[in-house]
């Protein structure tokens, strides 16, 4: 993911077990590119880069398959400070057998 401030637009490629959301929240749309799997198979692969507008406020999470994450949208509708969503997130998903990571954000305008 690379964001463009100056242009309130980023750029995504899906990589493996990593999955995106963005919620915009002038027109409560989610934002989900579709990931492409098997990044660690040893076939060469074909990557699918996808640039997405993005308005000031817009929330954000990226995370690993070992986050089981139910309802996206409704944990980045929230209101609250980031922090606290987090630990909300952490306490509503199962645990796996697997590892987890997740990054939240915010995204501003300049």
């Amino acid at each position: 993911m690379k964001i463009f401030y100056d242009k309130n637009e980023f750029v995504y490629s899906s990589v493996g077990n990593i999955r995106f959301f963005l919620y915009n929240p002038s027109d409560d749309k989610l934002v989900y590119p579709l990931p492409v799997t098997g990044y660690l198979s040893g076939r060469k692969q074909t990557y699918r880069t996808q640039r997405y507008k993005y308005e000031p406020n817009a929330k954000f999470i990226l995370h690993s398959d070992g986050l089981e994450l139910k309802g996206a949208k409704s944990f980045l509708k929230r209101l609250v400070p980031i922090d606290k969503n987090a630990q909300c997130i952490l306490k509503s998903s199962p645990l796996t057998a697997d590892d987890t990571t997740f990054i939240l954000g915010s995204l501003l305008s300049p």
